[in-house]
């Protein structure tokens, strides 16, 4: 094969590339829907970030879904849990990832919300799909910042097979490498694009573990960057914090992309949210973002 040639087919690649869309509304067979009300970290505002408790609420709630957050302990456990460290949310101090699940086990995860739920522990990811069984939608964000992979990814897609949750249990990453990797491990897994165009709060780049990298890069917080890299990892579902730019959100839900924004907290940004029009909105308020769906 002559240069010429070689040139000719990398320029068609890389024009296909540009120009080609794949239809999202058919991977993995989304439906298309009404707006979906998720509660974000579990039940947002009324019970514990990330509890069992906060799930059985916006099960009982009739919630679309929960949003949760996944991470990996020192011997190789995906528990649900948000921040890089215990400190403000339970009894215990210093990162989790430094910790075993029977440390973790000890620690008490309810008595900081609220003196009711004293003896509130964190979950792993296992015990969440068994408690839910499909009466809802359950995002995880898996939180890996740094290329090499730490397992969270074998494991939760060896999960969502075990309890055949193909079709209600999602993982999403602002990580694009995450989710490639996900669907080079089970392509049936169902994935979601998290982003945003600004970087992380300063406050919480302070408790990033030291092993971990800092902050979102330049190329996730660039569209151009970020719709090169959706051709290449085909997410099923992509989430935009309402701080990305309207015009980008606009062509994106124009376009057929399910997107859902998070997160609208206040009675304005929900209304300003529904208005977009997405697939769906991820929120700390989801009784009052269901009220406002229905007027």
């Amino acid at each position: 094969m002559n240069k010429l040639s070689i040139l000719l087919i990398s320029i068609f690649i890389l024009i296909s590339v540009l120009i080609y869309r794949p239809n999202y509304k058919n991977i993995n067979n989304i439906p298309d829907s009404e707006l979906l009300v998720v509660a974000h970290r579990g039940f947002g505002n009324y019970a514990p970030d990330n509890s069992k408790s906060a799930v059985k609420i916006a099960i009982d709630s009739g919630m679309d879904g929960v949003d949760l957050d996944g991470q990996m302990t020192s011997d190789g456990k995906l528990v649900i849990y948000h921040d890089p460290k215990l400190d403000r949310l339970t009894d215990g101090s210093g990162p989790l990832k430094e910790r075993t699940l029977s440390e973790l086990r000890e620690l008490d995860m309810g008595y900081k919300f609220d003196k009711k739920y004293t003896g509130e522990k964190i979950s792993t990811y296992e015990e969440i799909l068994q408690l839910v069984d499909g009466r809802l939608i359950v995002f995880v964000e898996l939180k890996v910042s740094t290329v090499e992979s730490d397992g969270s990814e074998e494991l939760a897609a060896s999960l969502i097979k075990k309890y055949n949750a193909y079709d209600w249990a999602y993982l999403s990453s602002f990580n694009p490498i995450v989710l490639w990797r996900l669907k080079k491990i089970d392509p049936k897994i169902k994935t979601m694009f998290i982003f945003k165009d600004i970087d992380v709060d300063p406050e919480i780049l302070k408790e990033i573990h030291p092993t971990d990298s800092k902050g979102i890069p330049w190329v996730l917080r660039n569209e151009v960057c970020r719709n090169l890299m959706r051709r290449i990892i085909k997410p099923d579902l992509l989430s935009a914090e309402i701080t990305v730019d309207k015009g980008t959100v606009r062509n994106l839900i124009k376009k057929g992309h399910p997107v859902f924004l998070w997160p609208p907290n206040n009675r304005k940004d929900i209304i300003d949210s529904i208005k977009e029009r997405p697939y769906g909105i991820i929120t700390d308020e989801p009784e009052l973002a269901r009220s406002l769906t229905l007027e």
